[in-house]
């Protein structure tokens, strides 16, 4: 099974691969790093008394964020009486790492959800921050903003392809049908895997492997990106992606 996340990122799948008798390839195709400019999230971090909360959508906002606020002398307990809403299993995992409880969270976990889940509280004259990436969608914070609420978005890490993807070698495997399944867990791990491969690469990536993908957000970026998922978890977790993946036949000859 190839994983596309981010390495540091990649550990868990990885585990839950191997942990299920399946052999794990690592193919990133996704790159996270601090951003070039904090002076937007350092605002909000020198500001936070005056937001009533927090929105997050994803770990990397969470370790974003809070980070930088501890390296700018602010605690995660500063949160206690913030309003915090998050995106999914993992998110809400990594505030509880810093121990910050999350006040309402979708049961299926995608930025259109938390929308919904956002819009039977009274937001009307509440102010939140929603530290977030660079290619984040804007749907959260249009979301706040039409209920009433305002939102100041700050970017706390960029997303980008990786320096190097070894392209060949990953087609060597997929032609040599020791490739089965081919995850995304999320819409830039899809975009950038689809920007690597010219449409007959692509065409014979598509016959040999099935497509797994974490949610429907990612799933919709799969389909636009002429890689129409075989494969979708019933909840945004790693384990639940590999407990899908574990229930389909793979279409190649290896375990991998």
């Amino acid at each position: 099974m190839v994983i596309t996340r981010a390495p540091h990122q990649a550990g868990d799948l990885k585990d839950l691969v191997e942990r299920n008798g399946g052999r794990a390839v690592l193919f990133p195709t996704i790159d996270i790093r601090p951003p070039d400019d904090y002076s937007g999230c350092d605002r909000a971090v020198d500001g936070l008394y005056m937001y009533d909360g927090l929105i997050f959508s994803s770990p990397n906002g969470v370790r974003g964020f809070l980070d930088r606020a501890k390296a700018r002398g602010v605690e995660p307990a500063t949160l206690a009486a913030k309003r915090v809403y998050a995106v999914g299993e993992a998110t809400a995992e990594t505030l509880a790492g810093y121990g910050v409880g999350v006040t309402a969270m979708p049961e299926r976990f995608t930025g259109a959800d938390l929308a919904r889940t956002i819009r039977s509280d009274d937001l009307k004259g509440l102010a939140f921050i929603f530290p977030t990436g660079n290619l984040t969608s804007t749907g959260l914070a249009d979301t706040v903003r039409q209920l009433g609420g305002s939102v100041d978005t700050v970017v706390v890490y960029t997303t980008s392809p990786p320096s190097a993807a070894d392209k060949e070698a990953f087609l060597d495997e997929v032609g040599e049908g020791r490739v089965d399944v081919v995850t995304f867990t999320s819409p830039s791990t899809v975009k950038n895997f689809a920007d690597l491969f010219t449409p007959a690469e692509a065409a014979a990536i598509r016959e040999k492997v099935h497509i797994a993908v974490i949610g429907p957000t990612t799933a919709r970026a799969a389909e636009t990106a002429g890689f129409p998922p075989d494969i979708e978890a019933e909840r945004s977790t790693a384990a639940d992606l590999v407990e899908a993946i574990c229930r389909i036949r793979p279409r190649a000859s290896s375990s991998t």
